[in-house]
């Protein structure tokens, strides 16, 4: 895995958004957080990567996020890690109808629902996630369970809650 968020590697871009989306700095700013290498299929996967302590069924992305990738990286995977459980979910971003989601509106910004699992008043259709090992072959349960246990003591370190989400990049948190 190479980091390749503008927040890695042009962290003094980062916060500098054109007025056109097309331009070269939104495309920089709309790279996926990380690059996975698989030497052995000879692929690299473009992966965004989204923490979350919100209950999975009510999941959002801001629709800027979406549309960027979208635009920009449509072979691009989701990746979510939800905190409470530690389950990753993945999705990739070219098998979703985007015309077909729910889009909300919260503090005057839209959102698009990506929620799982069960319908809700403003998701009434869940998106189907995937297990990390079905979109990255060689992921496997077992190598995914024990890095979980880092990350888990990682993101309990460096993510206090809701109160303090003013420390953290609002981009990296999904749901708040």
């Amino acid at each position: 895995m190479i980091p390749a968020g503008i927040e890695d590697v042009y962290p003094e871009l980062d916060g500098i958004f054109p007025g056109d989306e097309n331009g070269s700095l939104a495309r920089e700013r709309s790279n996926p957080d990380l690059r996975v290498i698989d030497r052995q299929s000879r692929d690299v996967l473009r992966t965004e990567v989204k923490v979350s302590t919100v209950n999975p069924m009510d999941y959002r992305l801001s629709t800027r996020v979406i549309e960027r990738l979208r635009t920009h990286h449509h072979e691009s995977i989701l990746w979510t890690y939800h905190i409470p459980s530690t389950i990753i979910s993945v999705l990739k971003i070219s098998e979703v109808d985007w015309s077909k989601r729910p889009v909300v509106y919260f503090d005057g910004k839209p959102y698009y629902m990506l929620g799982m699992y069960f319908p809700t008043d403003l998701n009434p259709n869940p998106l189907e996630w995937n297990r990390p090992e079905e979109v990255f072959s060689r992921l496997t349960p077992e190598l995914i369970e024990r890095r979980s246990k880092t990350w888990l003591e990682t993101f309990r370190q460096m993510f206090v809650g809701l109160q303090h989400k003013d420390r953290f990049n609002q981009a990296s948190i999904i749901g708040v």
